[in-house]
């Protein structure tokens, strides 16, 4: 939100005459049908299409019942204004001051403090000269994104055009992340190295480690810790980096509201927020399986564990995945809590998807992306059901596993990846059986497919927030009962991603060979609500619910 000097002296010139003109009133209709009429002062952004979607993503979630919010780029105040009218404790900031003008008049003909309207924004200066002293539960802004109209009759001056065009090199919402100066906790900085499971003391002072960790590093009061943060963009090349840059520092991202226009630009909301804020974190050096480690100790949603080496680790039908120094092994706990009925299949497939996009956010992977993040050239596939495939082999493998105990139920989902090859002494037996395996399991790894490193922290923090973009519900919701819970999540998320998994799936096997069903050649043609692949067998569908059901030979 810095402001540029890139006009013109035509076009200073035309902005000297665009403040001299009048300002026109409007009326703007909230989605709650409720009328609010504001004065326009020249250069200040009207209300439009997009403030109305920004309206209706924040009236999804209720009333403020007293909760503190912050609008970045106020314009004509109607949003904020209205905001207050539903009890939220709403401040506003713009860099226009005639957008703080129209602002604090509105925000005083409607009994609201016009102090509580500042001139500034991300990027100038401490966050209280522009927010204040407060920790937001909520911070919204409608970026700049726009081109100027194009009718010479409705053509803005230089300042508001400056406010509809992203002018800041990395995209303007950079500034708001760099504002809240977050570095989300990762295993390396609470860790321990016992062989096996950790002792119950280690294991109980990892915990109250961890929990320190988690509540001492907030950083800029300007969010809460449970705070979720609306950003209006568009479809084009910024819009759709949004959600990885935020990624790599450990934020969770969902959409939540969109819109087209005729010329196929599209319009959405991009709710933000701290991946798995109350989660335990914990790291070691060596254990037997992380998974097994959290299937006995359990936790919150979102609790993990990482390690550099897993020396019992499995793979589906208990295949051994070793990891070594140069992997990344680490595991979540999805659940833990009353018996329910949780997909497995749903679950492998979303987290197969959210790793797809953690390895491309970090390796830029951009080349025909979608707003989503995903890599149509891809180097790297999923393969139904658990694993990410490269055109050579396998990178990653996904496992969730559950332990039901009388009504207590605990899932977990362990996710291993190959950083990096493992180069071993060639005249060992373990050497020759690991030749026998590549064989018949061929590996890949990243370094060797992107040419890049990527860090086991740079990959913990990412994935962590991929995958809590999929499994935990953003903050500040008002949920029914039932939709609180990973199972209506889980739902939720598949539905609105099962289309893209599939053409992910479709991706593979551009690469390799269609799988065998009882020694017949199979085309995959969907895959169901369960997560089950769906082939055609002898002219029948067939849902396949098990990969031990299938061959996949290698080219």
């Amino acid at each position: 939100m810095v402001r540029h000097s890139l006009f013109t002296n035509s076009e200073v010139e035309r902005e000297r005459e665009t403040l001299q003109s009048r300002g026109r009133k409007v009326t703007w209709l909230t989605p709650d049908n409720q009328e609010i009429e504001a004065q326009i002062p020249p250069t200040t952004y009207p209300p439009r299409r997009d403030t109305s979607l920004l309206a209706e993503a924040i009236f999804s979630l209720g009333g403020g019942r007293g909760r503190k919010m912050l609008e970045i780029g106020c314009g004509s105040g109607v949003i904020s204004t209205w905001a207050n009218q539903r009890k939220w404790q709403c401040s506003a900031c713009d860099i226009n001051p005639y957008s703080v003008a129209a602002t604090r008049a509105l925000f005083s003909n409607h009994g609201f403090p016009p102090e509580m309207v500042r001139e500034g924004g991300p990027g100038e200066g401490a966050n209280s000269a522009w927010a204040g002293d407060e920790n937001y539960d909520l911070i919204v802004w409608n970026l700049p994104y726009m081109s100027p109209p194009e009718n010479d009759a409705e053509l803005l001056g230089p300042l508001e055009e400056s406010a509809l065009l992203d002018l800041e090199k990395g995209g303007t919402d950079s500034l708001l992340l760099n504002s809240l100066q977050i570095i989300e906790p990762n295993s390396a900085s609470i860790s321990h190295t016992n062989t096996q499971h950790p002792t119950e003391e280690v294991a109980l002072n990892i915990s109250a480690s961890a929990q320190t960790q988690q509540t001492s590093f907030m950083g800029s009061r300007l969010l809460a810790k449970d705070g979720l943060i609306l950003l209006v963009h568009s479809s084009n090349e910024n819009g759709r980096e949004i959600a990885g840059k935020w990624a790599k520092r450990g934020w969770a991202s969902k959409i939540i509201h969109s819109t087209s226009f005729a010329d196929g630009e599209e319009l959405f909301v991009l709710a933000l927020w701290r991946a798995f804020s109350e989660a335990r974190v914990e790291g070691v050096s060596s254990i037997d399986s992380t998974n097994r480690y959290l299937l006995e100790k359990g936790g919150r949603l979102g609790s993990r564990i990482c390690a550099i080496q897993q020396t019992e680790g499995r793979g589906m039908s208990n295949n051994k995945w070793e990891t070594k120094e140069g992997s990344f092994a680490c595991s979540w706990v999805l659940h833990d809590g009353m018996q329910t009925q949780f997909k497995p299949g749903q679950a492998q497939l979303l987290a197969g998807l959210a790793a797809l996009k953690a390895i491309n956010f970090l390796t830029d992977s951009k080349v025909g992306t979608d707003k989503e993040g995903i890599c149509k050239d891809a180097e790297i596939f999923q393969k139904w059901p658990n694993d990410i495939w490269s055109r050579r082999g396998k990178v990653a493998g996904i496992l969730i596993e559950g332990r039901s105990d009388g009504t207590k139920q605990t899932i977990v989902l362990g996710i291993g990846v190959n950083l990096c090859e493992i180069v071993s002494d060639p005249s060992s037996a373990s050497s020759k059986q690991n030749v026998a395996h590549e064989h018949k399991y061929p590996h890949d790894s990243l370094q060797n497919i992107f040419s890049q490193t990527v860090s086991r922290k740079e990959l913990e923090r990412t994935l962590n927030a991929t995958l809590a973009s999929y499994f935990e519900n953003p903050p500040q919701q008002i949920l029914p009962a039932e939709q609180e819970n990973i199972i209506s999540q889980t739902d939720s998320s598949y539905l609105a991603e099962k289309a893209q998994i599939f053409s992910n799936l479709t991706h593979y096997l551009h690469h390799h060979s269609k799988p065998l069903f009882s020694g017949v050649e199979v085309k995959p043609t969907d895959i169901n609500s369960e997560g089950e692949l769906v082939v055609t067998h002898k002219g029948q569908s067939v849902a396949i619910d098990s990969s031990s059901q299938l061959t996949w030979p290698h080219k």
